[in-house]
């Protein structure tokens, strides 16, 4: 089976064995929640990340520090 018949398959809602795919319906796929509450869980997850990734960047920081000073021979060398 050729890389093109998976993707016919797939793109058929059928595995590899012919079986459909759960949770496809014919031109498209089903979603298991409401497109608002999608949006409801995106906006979420989108408000998480903006939350963390300062937090996140600050310890990278913290991090690429510690390492160059025990590269260096420095002070954080020693506590380890």
């Amino acid at each position: 089976m050729t890389g093109r018949d998976m993707t016919r398959r797939a793109a058929a809602g059928r595995d590899l064995a012919g079986r459909a795919l759960p949770g496809r319906a014919p031109g498209g796929w089903e979603l298991p929640i409401s497109e608002r509450e999608l949006n409801l869980l995106t906006r979420e997850m989108d408000e998480a990340h903006h939350a963390t990734l300062p937090v996140m960047r600050a310890a990278a920081v913290v991090l690429a520090e510690e390492i160059g000073a025990r590269l260096a021979g420095g002070p954080a060398a020693d506590a380890g």
